[in-house]
């Protein structure tokens, strides 16, 4: 029998600090990333392959091409994240390889690639331990989980979940299910409370 892989995921308090840390680095690009990581629920390898084509006019959507089977899809940028994205485009256009770079995230180093994975795990390894995150917890990849427990515990349905993760199989999505019972025994909970009939 195969055994589950335990899902790690970010508190609320964990988001919190973790955002807080990053933007007290003043590192704009590493800030407006994670955010959209946390956001739109990306995997690295998406966030990374972010072209400047795929921001739709106005910052207002992006264009997210799945990544392992997943589907390809324009997603809502939020206003606060849309700020931040017009902050770093203006930061981004100092950079020296700007001009040849099409990738949204860049570094002075990728010339006119993508930034690399192993980058981006240590910048995130950085903030989550300036946040006194625990260590289990150091992977960017927590974000991504954190989206769906979060939109779960706001009453999203599996299937909104599914969505905004890019998912083509349920059962991919279905993991999360198990992660917010004690949410939703505290709903239930509620709900009985109201029919007192």
């Amino acid at each position: 029998m195969k055994q589950k892989r335990k899902i790690y995921y970010l508190e609320t308090s964990e988001l919190t600090g973790l955002f807080k840390a990053i933007k007290s680095t003043g590192n704009t690009r590493d800030l407006v990333m994670f955010k959209l990581v946390y956001h739109l629920g990306l995997r690295i390898s998406e966030a990374v392959n972010i072209e400047l084509t795929d921001l739709h006019e106005k910052l207002e959507r992006v264009t997210i091409r799945g990544v392992k089977n997943g589907l390809t899809s324009a997603h809502a940028i939020i206003n606060g994240d849309q700020i931040l994205l017009r902050r770093w485009l203006k930061v981004r256009t100092t950079m020296a390889n700007a001009a040849s770079n099409p990738y949204l995230f860049i570094t002075n180093k990728c010339g006119s690639g993508k930034m690399q994975r192993n980058t981006i795990q240590k910048a995130f390894a950085r903030y989550a331990a300036m946040a006194n995150i625990p260590r289990v917890k150091h992977f960017p990849h927590t974000l991504r989980h954190s989206t769906a427990i979060s939109l779960l515990q706001n009453g999203a349905t599996i299937l909104d979940v599914k969505e905004r993760l890019r998912h083509q199989c349920l059962s991919s999505t279905a993991c999360y299910l198990g992660l917010s019972d004690n949410l939703r025994l505290e709903r239930e909970k509620l709900f009985n409370e109201k029919f007192t009939i």
